[in-house]
């Protein structure tokens, strides 16, 4: 009797703390990365305490519509031990503009995501580099750098020239579909974590909210 006393005892404490060593992680690309929307795009990552090892991938439209979902498995020495993962997937045409990428390890009952990994915004070269007006190498460079100045506005909104080079982008007629678009997918992958969080989100997803809504904002003026 005193055993099993002691049994449950342990599976009561020590029961969430196992299932919140659960947890899986994409690791590249990282967000806001650009992909070529016409070569594979590989996915790597790690995890720990997965059924099985499984691991899918799921790359999705801005509004939650599949665009491919893939398995994997993860690599590990031990059971429930942490390990890594990676898949090639090619993406199926068309491809848009902007994209999210989750991971997660499906339930044995019911193959539904019993552990998630927070959302990956991509975004690809569709709407920077297939656009009338764009007539030389130059030009795409330094398309590119301002691309870049976008994605590092997204990654650190705390920057002086933040909020401006997202507007210098998104006012471009030429681009603001694919920018607004960027800020809206990052927005709302942003709003899940924060409301998964219950109150108690990273101080910084809660600045990247406030500073997504006002770039929107900003561009949705013009």
């Amino acid at each position: 009797m005193n055993r099993l006393v002691i049994l449950i005892t342990l599976l009561f404490f020590l029961g969430p703390a196992m299932a919140a060593d659960r947890y899986i992680k994409i690791i590249s690309p990282s967000g806001n990365s650009m992909i070529d929307p016409g070569k594979p795009v590989i996915v790597s990552g790690t995890g720990k305490g997965l059924f099985e090892g499984n691991v899918v991938l799921r790359f999705e439209t801005a509004d939650g519509r599949l665009l491919i979902q893939m398995p994997t498995t993860m690599h590990t020495d031990d059971i429930g031990a942490a390990g890594e993962w990676q898949k090639s997937v090619l993406l199926p045409r068309p491809v848009p503009e902007t994209l999210r990428l989750i991971a997660f390890s499906p339930s044995p009952k019911d193959g539904e995501a019993a552990i998630s990994s927070n959302p990956v915004m991509l975004v690809t070269g569709n709407a920077a580099f297939d656009v009338p007006g764009i007539v030389d190498d130059h030009e795409v460079l330094l398309l590119g750098r301002r691309v870049q100045a976008v994605r590092e506005a997204i990654q650190h909104p705390d920057t002086p020239h933040a909020l401006q080079a997202i507007t210098d982008l998104g006012h471009d007629q030429r681009y603001y579909v694919m920018v607004r678009g960027w800020l809206a997918l990052q927005l709302q992958g942003d709003m899940s974590i924060a409301a998964a969080s219950k109150g108690s989100a990273p101080a910084a997803v809660d600045a990247r909210i406030r500073f997504l809504q006002q770039a929107i904002r900003a561009i949705d003026l013009e």
